[in-house]
């Protein structure tokens, strides 16, 4: 095996054994570093979204919709519902999977390999609201993952982290 497929299953491993170290049988639980997390009762756990953010050319950053993972019994589910993209760009979605930090420190270097669509509109101020079926993956393996949208060539062009 490679460096990267023997990081990666690491990773997962990693994730794995977090999630499964937390249950939503209590109100409250901690974490790997000692930090109390909060579990809300009646959350699917199997549902996952981020709050889609980014800049303009004076540094203001607006929120610009969500994307959110859900596993059903088909498979894994990705909606996308998003204003301010460009037109006729493709957009390339970017997952990293990170630990159980606030901030993007604990998250991997490299992006997971997984097989996304790109998001594209064809008319300013469209708005963006599709589904598209994600295979080879799960919800457990996005718990906490930075997600990350570039176009032109790898530039950043908004960002969010996945939370139940």
């Amino acid at each position: 095996m490679t460096s990267k497929t023997l990081f990666l299953l690491a990773s997962l491993c990693s994730v794995c054994f977090l999630t499964s170290a937390c249950s939503t049988k209590h109100e409250k639980m901690y974490n790997h570093h000692g930090y109390q997390e909060q579990h809300h009762k009646g959350k699917d756990p199997k549902k996952m979204k981020a709050k889609m953010m980014t800049s303009n050319s004076n540094g203001n950053i607006t929120e610009m919709g969500s994307i959110w993972f859900k596993e059903t019994p088909d498979g894994l589910k990705m909606m996308a519902d998003l204003v301010y993209l460009r037109p006729n760009k493709a957009y390339t979605i970017e997952l990293y999977q990170c630990g159980a930090c606030k901030d993007d420190t604990c998250c991997a270097m490299e992006a997971m390999s997984v097989d996304l669509p790109q998001l594209q509109v064809s008319t300013q101020g469209e708005r963006l609201k599709q589904s598209y079926d994600v295979p080879n993956l799960n919800a457990s393996q996005l718990h906490n993952a930075k997600i990350v949208l570039t176009r032109d060539n790898g530039q950043r062009a908004a960002w969010g982290k996945l939370k139940k």
